[in-house]
């Protein structure tokens, strides 16, 4: 059965990424959230996603420059910014997709996932595998994970030109996670989706906020749908549950 991530939450304005539109997420019946982490001068693990505090919050600056205090002092849409350990404190059932965005973040990171002994609710994603497989080397446990742009063209490659992937991918990774489109080259193509299946891996599709978009991923057989709207992404699924 195909399934959602809530993508940085179920937000009104600049909220992404905050408790509350998580809450809303959650409320709706997603058990599955997508998340960014970067981390503070001091080492303190947050769910933000870009490079510096500019578009979302009152003041300017790199967010790795600031300290722990300094960004407690900002506000996303009015919500305080939210410390990774309470995301995943505050959801215990929920699976975190965590995309790591920059090196910085590695080592407090994995240091997060240890204290909470999250390794069971944890899959790491990035646009560069390098940062995905650092993360899990300094982990206790295995973690899932899904490959970055690099390998992600591979295994693109694989499955148009030769129709199978080799194993060794599906030894790696648990998922691939892909848009519908790079530029005007589809991806989620039928046969590329059903390689990836065949290969032992998921098919995750982001960010998918259109319901003829939803419906056409999954008559196509993908397993997940990552998506700004919640509650359409729910409707969407049981809709599909209950008629597949």
């Amino acid at each position: 059965m195909s399934y959602g991530f809530s993508h940085r939450g179920y937000r009104q304005g600049d909220e992404e990424n905050t408790l509350i539109a998580f809450e809303r997420a959650y409320q709706t019946g997603v058990r599955h959230f997508e998340t960014d982490v970067r981390c503070t001068s001091d080492d303190v693990v947050y769910a933000f996603h870009d490079e510096t505090v500019d578009r979302i919050t009152q003041v300017a600056g790199r967010f790795n420059d600031l300290t722990e205090d300094q960004i407690g002092e900002l506000r996303a849409g009015g919500q305080p910014l939210l410390p990774l350990r309470e995301l995943i404190e505050r959801f215990p059932d929920v699976t975190l997709n965590i995309d790591v965005k920059d090196q910085q973040v590695i080592a407090p990171l994995a240091k997060v996932i240890e204290q909470t002994q999250s390794h069971q609710q944890i899959a790491l994603a990035s646009f560069d595998t390098a940062r995905t497989r650092a993360t899990a080397h300094l982990l206790s446990q295995r973690v899932r994970m899904s490959p970055g742009t690099k390998e992600m063209t591979r295994i693109w490659l694989w499955a148009h030109l030769v129709g199978r992937i080799p194993a060794k991918y599906a030894a790696e990774f648990w998922a691939v996670q892909v848009p519908q489109r790079q530029g005007v080259l589809p991806v989620t193509t039928r046969r590329f989706i059903r390689a990836v299946r065949r290969a032992g891996m998921q098919v995750h599709v982001w960010v998918v906020n259109s319901e003829p978009d939803m419906h056409k991923l999954l008559e196509r057989g993908v397993d997940a749908l990552i998506s700004d709207d919640a509650p359409l992404l729910q409707r969407v699924l049981t809709g599909y549950s209950t008629t597949d």
